[in-house]
């Protein structure tokens, strides 16, 4: 496996996993132009593990101001500060795998599509303690933004999201619809069961949006 730096970008590659431990990543110059994370790329069948530290990213003319994953992404107490991104999520898209992040921030990600400081794939859990998201602006979801038929469990413990900004619908956070999975046993009896959306202590405030000022979701909250 490996790990590179191209330009301004860790990219991580060939079923590598990499860990880093209190290290700031920043993608320096005036500007990206590559198309896929502004300071880190995670490519698929790899995993990125960060502990303590800040991911600053750069404009992008793709997704991903700052972290775009395709894999296992976990951060624990990281600040990603973003940056304007011509796709979705301005600070992070994680676009599969997974996405796990305790403590730390998720702020300054803007663009004109989904997510302005996080993107989420549809198969993609998310699972967010502690973690504060700030200042974000896109069309839809100025913060946060989970789209319809979303099949990953979607879980906020303990997290702040507040003073996110959309053109279009959600403020703060835009949460599709669940994904829905029917699985058939030996018997041919169908079951099926719904991906769940949990906030838990979960503060959400000041956002300003065309529609569904702070939160827009077709999806039940539990």
């Amino acid at each position: 496996g490996m790990a590179s730096r191209e330009a301004t970008v860790i990219k991580v590659y060939s079923k590598t996993t990499l860990n880093l431990y209190g290290v700031d990543v920043a993608a320096y110059g005036g500007g990206n132009s590559t198309t896929e994370g502004g300071a880190v790329m995670v490519d698929s069948d790899c995993t990125f593990t960060m502990n303590d530290g800040t991911v600053t990213g750069a404009a992008t003319s793709g997704v991903g101001g700052a972290i775009y994953s395709k894999s296992t992404l976990k951060l624990t107490n990281v600040d990603v500060i973003g940056a304007n991104a011509g796709g979705s999520g301005g600070a992070i898209c994680a676009a599969s795998g997974s996405f796990t992040m305790n403590g730390g921030s998720i702020t300054g990600g803007s663009n004109t599509g989904y997510g302005g400081n996080l993107y989420v794939g549809a198969n993609v859990p998310v699972n967010m303690t502690g973690v504060t998201v700030s200042g974000g602006s896109a069309k839809n979801g100025g913060n946060i933004y989970a789209p319809n038929d979303h099949y990953g469990d979607f879980k906020l413990t303990d997290c702040v999201s507040h003073s996110g900004t959309a053109t279009g619908q959600g403020g703060n956070l835009w949460l599709g619809s669940a994904g829905v999975t029917t699985t058939t046993d030996a018997e041919g009896v169908e079951t099926t069961s719904s991906s769940l959306a949990t906030l838990t202590r979960t503060k959400i405030y000041g956002g300003e949006a065309g529609v569904g000022g702070s939160v827009l979701t077709t999806r039940r909250l539990n």
